[in-house]
């Protein structure tokens, strides 16, 4: 079992997060060298909406969706990126109260600067890294991993956390909305 202090050290971190720090660490180093390139200033919010962007169009919802995030964030990030002209909406042609964003000719020119990145970023990270394990990470990430899991484990408890009441029913409520946890849990059993 994991704990948090595992989270910070390399050799115990669930494999999540060290897939998550990679991740990161990728897009930081795509959106400082956009930037430098002379391209716009990206948030990661941002960097995202354009991975899943292209020329063919993908409707809002379907983005959303992609990002895990609601329509009403997915569509305040593709206005941000039509004013840097990286993007426009259209009407969908299969469906008119629908709207796909499509890149723009310009966004198309980012996308390529970002895939010559990507490509720089992983010849430069096989020098420190070593080429082999760069292939057989390559080689792992790229097999098909089959559906997502789901693992069940009835076993989970939370400790009361400071300022939680327990009540007669023995269930543990936050205080506040923002503590976790927001729903109502059954208190551990002592």
């Amino acid at each position: 079992m994991f704990t948090l202090g595992d989270m910070r050290n390399r050799e115990t971190a669930p494999m999540g997060r060290l897939l998550l720090n990679a991740f990161n660490w990728f897009d930081a180093s795509l959106l400082v060298s956009l930037k430098e390139q002379g391209w716009p200033a990206l948030s990661h919010s941002q960097s995202m909406v354009m991975a899943y962007s292209s020329r063919e169009g993908i409707r809002i919802s379907e983005l959303a969706r992609r990002l895990g995030v609601s329509r009403q964030a997915a569509q305040k990030s593709v206005q941000e990126l039509e004013r840097l002209k990286l993007l426009r909406t259209e009407v969908d042609s299969t469906n008119a109260s629908a709207r796909i964003v499509v890149l723009t000719a310009h966004g198309r020119a980012n996308v390529a600067a970002a895939l010559q990145i990507f490509s720089d970023l992983e010849k430069e990270l096989s020098k420190r890294i070593g080429v082999s394990e760069i292939a057989g990470m390559r080689a792992v990430l790229g097999r098909d991993w089959g559906a997502p899991l789901t693992v069940k484990d009835k076993r989970l408890t939370l400790p009361p956390r400071e300022g939680a009441k327990t009540r007669r029913t023995g269930e543990i409520r936050s205080q506040d909305p923002g503590q976790f946890p927001t729903r109502r849990m059954s208190a551990p059993k002592k």
